[in-house]
């Protein structure tokens, strides 16, 4: 039976959206399936004691900023730092994420949304952007998603709560027979794991 890599994320975290361009692929090599974990990162991080260092630390961001585009030149994908920010509520695009695992479609959302996010510099002002932006992607059904998106409050928290309990801190995470890998560099130690089992 092969493994799962459940997939912790949060679409305001750039390293993230990196590496959710390349798991697809490294899954596909090695046989195994991506289990998608919306988490709002920085209740996580409440939760187990971490800081957002960051942001914390100019000197941090300056070079994270250099980093990916580092990270965006080695994998030749786009990445455009999003001057919103600070603005946008990330609440109702993890909730809608989870709305879309229901319909069989977070992997289109999530790839849709962290696009939009980190290489459209979309504003995420509303519902009514959402929508547009999950229409021009053709993703399914985006006004059902968009409405049920609302009831799954409980479903975020109990991601977080099976973050904590997987030794998670920070996203993006990922565990595969309850080994944690952290950080979009840890991705080759992670194919190594399932590669050797």
């Amino acid at each position: 039976m092969s493994k799962t890599i459940k997939f912790y994320y949060d679409f305001l975290s750039p390293y993230s959206y990196l590496a959710s361009t390349q798991l697809p692929a490294l899954a596909e090599r090695v046989g195994t399936s991506i289990e998608y974990k919306p988490i709002h990162v920085l209740q996580l991080m409440e939760k187990v004691g971490n800081q957002p260092t960051t942001v914390l630390c100019e000197a941090k961001l300056n070079y994270a900023f250099a980093d990916l585009g580092r990270w965006s030149a080695m994998y030749n994908v786009p990445i455009a730092p999003n001057p919103h920010l600070k603005s946008i509520d990330v609440t109702p695009l993890l909730l809608g994420a989870l709305a879309a695992d229901d319909a069989g479609l977070i992997r289109e959302y999530t790839t849709t949304v962290f696009a939009a996010y980190w290489t459209q510099q979309a504003e995420f002002r509303d519902s009514a952007e959402l929508l547009k932006i999950l229409k021009d992607a053709s993703i399914p059904e985006p006004e059902e998603i968009i409405e049920q998106s609302t009831n799954l409050t409980d479903r975020l928290e109990a991601n977080i709560a099976e973050a904590v309990e997987d030794g998670v801190f920070g996203v993006p995470s990922f565990v595969s027979d309850h080994t944690l890998f952290f950080g979009n560099d840890r991705l080759s130690f992670l194919e190594d794991e399932l590669s050797s089992t």
